[in-house]
């Protein structure tokens, strides 16, 4: 039910096509989530430099040039390496080669970065959740929802990973109930519901569906 790593909300469609149980990775715009006078005026031009490659970056991923993508995400960090969108996508780029050790380091990094930013924290949440690992993929989750506690993606990946471990709880039954009032696929939102109903059931006793 998460949605599968995210580069920029203008590029969201990094991996298939979203599923129940799939999701796509979240991408991070290439301009810098930054205030005005925060970076010193010495590094403003590695700044600028470092947005222009990851710009570069993006084009790239969207013709489907993943090589030259990385290429140009690593460029962009080794000009500025406070640059978390740029770490962020360069992340998303790596898990479509399936490098995931280093995929999962630019994620870090990312967040580093940025600890504002949830998405950094999310894919690496649905890194997990693809190796099959529900519970270190839920903590994770869990990490992006403290930056974020609407963040409809790490919502629908605690979830789900709650669902394959077994282990629903009142949380998750509160994020499900928050999920429903944000997610507009009709297949998430029967989802939802269905698990809502599951766990609400299983609590009283009975069982669903009988």
């Amino acid at each position: 039910m998460p949605r599968l790593p995210h580069l920029a909300a203008r590029w969201a469609i990094v991996l298939a096509a979203v599923a129940c149980c799939g999701g796509l990775a979240a991408c991070s715009s290439s301009g810098p989530r930054l205030a005005p006078g925060v970076i010193p005026a010495e590094q403003a031009q590695n700044l600028n430099e470092a947005v222009a490659l990851a710009a570069r970056g993006d084009k790239a991923m969207e013709r489907g040039n993943t090589e030259d993508a990385i290429d140009l995400y690593r460029k962009s960090v080794r000009t500025y390496d406070g640059f978390a969108a740029a770490w962020n996508n360069l992340g998303v780029a790596l898990m479509r080669q399936d490098d995931f050790a280093a995929a999962e380091e630019a994620f870090i990094q990312a967040s580093l970065a940025d600890p504002t930013d949830p998405r950094p924290r999310y894919n690496q949440g649905l890194l997990y959740l693809e190796r099959g690992y529900p519970a270190d993929a839920r903590r994770h989750f869990g990490d992006a929802l403290k930056a974020d506690g609407n963040y409809i993606d790490a919502m629908l990946g605690a979830i789900r990973a709650d669902v394959l471990l077994g282990a629903e709880t009142d949380e998750t039954l509160d994020l499900i109930r928050k999920a429903l009032f944000r997610v507009r696929s009709d297949e998430q939102r029967l989802w939802l519901e269905r698990n809502r109903l599951r766990i609400e059931e299983s609590r009283a006793g009975t069982t669903y569906g009988a």
